[in-house]
């Protein structure tokens, strides 16, 4: 139980990782879309309900 709490909230920390540094190496600057601001939301959603159940 404990290690897939830590789990859920590694994923969305993994995911926005992820997408910040893609944004850096294609950009060569931090910008968020509105698709990948929604994307980080729903991975900690996701988390916080795994957490509950």
């Amino acid at each position: 139980m404990f290690s897939s709490t830590i789990l859920s909230f590694l994923i969305p920390f993994q995911i926005l990782k992820t997408l910040i540094l893609d944004e850096m190496f294609s950009h060569k600057k931090v910008h968020f879309s509105m698709t990948k601001i929604i994307l980080i939301a729903r991975a900690f959603y996701d988390g916080l309900s795994m957490i509950n159940m």
